[in-house]
């Protein structure tokens, strides 16, 4: 059941994301979820580093890889 409730809260933040994506190469469902993956992802580990600066480091690489990522399509 926990694995179900989750799925379904990431498929509709998939769903929010691909509303506002490009389909130039592809389904915009891959990228919301190659999106949400970075920003879940970032958030943990920086949130995981014992000081700031790394933390801070980890944030802004994602934000530029999911800039690129809308860019690129």
């Amino acid at each position: 059941e926990t694995r179900r409730s989750y799925t379904r809260a990431l498929r509709s933040a998939v769903a929010r994301f691909s509303a506002y994506l490009p389909a130039r190469h592809g389904s915009p469902d891959t990228l919301a979820f190659g999106l949400l993956a970075t920003c879940i992802g970032g958030m943990i580990l920086a949130r995981a580093m014992e000081d700031t600066d790394s933390a801070e480091t980890v944030l802004e690489a994602c934000r530029k890889t999911a800039a690129r990522m809308v860019a690129d399509g």
